[in-house]
Order: C-alpha cells, then sequence, then structure tokens
C-alpha cells in the first residue's frame, strides 16, 4: 500500500486487448495499493506518475498492527476499501 505525499499518480490496468483503462487519478493525501489489504492474491493495476511524486510505502503487516493498536482507523479504512 502506497501513500502519496506529492504529485499525481495515475491508477491503470490494461485489458487483454491491449486496451487501457484508467481507474482514477491519485492526489497529495491519498493512498493506493490499498485493495491488497482486501485480496489475497497481488493486483496487476500499473500506477504512473504524472508529475513528480513523493511516495510512502507502507509495510502491509506493519499496517495490519497499526489497524489492530488503533481502533479508530478500522471503520474509516474499511469504509475507503470498501466496493470497488
Amino acid at each position: 500500500m502506497y501513500f502519496l505525499q506529492k504529485g499525481k499518480i495515475k491508477i491503470s490496468k490494461v485489458s487483454d486487448t491491449c486496451k487501457e483503462k484508467i481507474l482514477g487519478i491519485q492526489g497529495p493525501g491519498e493512498i493506493f495499493g490499498e485493495l491488497v489489504l482486501a485480496v489475497e492474491n497481488s493486483r496487476e493495476d500499473l500506477a504512473i506518475a504524472k508529475e513528480d511524486a513523493v511516495i510512502c510505502k507502507v509495510n502491509q503487516e506493519r499496517f495490519k498492527e497499526l489497524m489492530a493498536k488503533n481502533s479508530d482507523l478500522n471503520f474509516p479504512i474499511t469504509k475507503f476499501i470498501g466496493p470497488h
């Protein structure tokens, strides 16, 4: 999972017919790659910086520890991840 401090990131995926589908544009203060928390298998989305960016990686196990210790995070994060 990643936290975007600065810049813009385009999230997309490429179909079997090599067509790009843009899933969203992330801005400062937003997270991406969070769906790895909800599914066991890896994701194949692309994240491409559209301008200079500062990105912080959040280790999955560390994030789970933080959620376990800070129950106030559980609802907002679950709501954010929700059905995509």
